[in-house]
């Protein structure tokens, strides 16, 4: 569906991805995954033209990306960056409604069958009591999922998240990538979605891409990447791999740093029990 050629792209002449190329299977969950600072989020950006590229081709469906006009794309691809912002007085429906603006006439105004696709993708995600809130009162879990109707309503092909678990607690985690999961299966949706947390990748993904050192350190199915040996090279952990019978996927604890130290992760849970 997507295919990447020998991408180059930076911030203030330092160059952040230096000739990388990949291709994004139709129909599957692609999870991007790598250090901080690595270029995952900017890949994304790349890929739905919020940056364009020092260097390099992306081909959507074979065409050019940069010769795809907005409102074109915007019915085939739907992104929900970090942390999206949304005024103070809208609502959760008002949210919604805004992912059918690609399809508003000249006159840009709601058809019938906008409002019922609305109502579709607020059913979908399982807002309706939330969707006459404003936005600014839902919890972590329920704001993305109403950016995720949202992001339904525009009835993309492909949906790519920026880390759509940030800020929230392990349940709201756990629920928004259930619902990815649904979207993805149920309605063949392609996905392409950074994560931080590498047990949620292996969980959720079809494909994992690794981005290390400006370049593409690996790609493939988890239980190619989730290993002792890549996990110490690109993060720098010491790790012990279990296999989830039920769910077929790798997980894996930490052990240690490679330095011989706690992980930082340890660290890190230690710090919050102190």
């Amino acid at each position: 569906m997507l295919k990447i050629n020998k991408l180059s792209m930076g911030y203030e002449g330092k160059r952040i991805l230096d000739n990388i190329s990949f291709e994004i299977e139709k129909n599957k969950i692609t999870t991007i995954i790598g250090p901080n600072g690595c270029g995952k989020s900017t890949i994304l950006k790349a890929l739905s033209k919020a940056k364009k590229p020092e260097l390099g081709e992306i081909l959507l469906e074979s065409k050019n990306i940069y010769k795809v006009n907005e409102k074109t794309l915007a019915k085939i691809m739907s992104i929900l960056p970090q942390s999206p912002k949304v005024p103070d007085d809208f609502s959760a429906r008002d949210l919604v409604g805004y992912g059918r603006y690609p399809y508003m006439n000249w006159m840009g105004r709601l058809t019938k069958k906008d409002y019922k696709i609305i109502d579709w993708a607020i059913r979908e995600t399982k807002i309706e009591s939330l969707q006459h809130r404003q936005v600014s009162t839902l919890s972590g879990g329920e704001r993305q999922r109403a950016w995720i109707a949202m992001a339904l309503a525009q009835q993309p092909k492909l949906l790519l998240l920026d880390e759509p678990t940030t800020y929230l607690d392990i349940c709201h985690q756990f629920e928004v990538l259930e619902l990815v999961d649904r979207l993805n299966k149920e309605m063949d949706m392609t996905v392409v979605m950074v994560l931080h947390d590498l047990n949620q990748a292996a969980r959720y993904s079809d494909k994992i891409i690794v981005v290390k050192d400006e370049k593409i350190y690996k790609e493939g199915r988890p239980e190619e990447i989730i290993n002792e040996e890549l996990l110490e090279e690109v993060f720098n952990i010491k790790v012990k791999i279990f296999n989830d019978e039920d769910n077929k996927c790798p997980y894996f604890l930490p052990i240690k740093n490679k330095e011989g130290g706690i992980s930082n992760n340890e660290k890190k849970s230690f710090e919050k029990c102190s």
